[in-house]
């Protein structure tokens, strides 16, 4: 991993590759081989682990394009914004409770048939 050398904690403008690659719509691990070469700005502790974390203005220009016009398509003004916000959670396209009992009990039997 790309730890940062003096294995201090990333100020507020820094991002973890997870971050990065949920708003591209990508895997961290892409993001994290486009990322080999750059050295990270600090850590972040995320779920208890350390994690490398990169401010803007230290990633790969190509990263840095793709955040942007990222930004631009989902009507942030800028990548930091982006960033910035947290991510949505999922949510069903339909609640459970709009769905009939038989198509629920139909589902649930199938995933118990198909448990290993």
């Amino acid at each position: 991993m790309n730890a940062a050398g003096n294995n201090h904690l990333a100020p507020a403008g820094a991002f973890t590759a997870a971050r990065f690659a949920a708003c591209l719509g990508t895997s961290p691990q892409a993001v994290r081989k486009g990322l080999l070469d750059t050295p990270a700005t600090g850590i972040r502790i995320i779920g208890g682990l350390e994690a490398a974390a990169w401010s803007l203005d230290r990633i790969p220009e190509s990263l840095r394009k793709r955040l942007d016009e990222e930004a631009l398509r989902h009507s942030y003004r800028d990548a930091a914004a982006m960033l910035a916000e947290p991510p949505k959670l999922w949510e069903p396209p339909l609640p459970l409770d709009k769905i009939a009992e038989s198509h629920i009990g139909s589902a649930q039997k199938l995933r118990e048939a198909l448990r290993p």
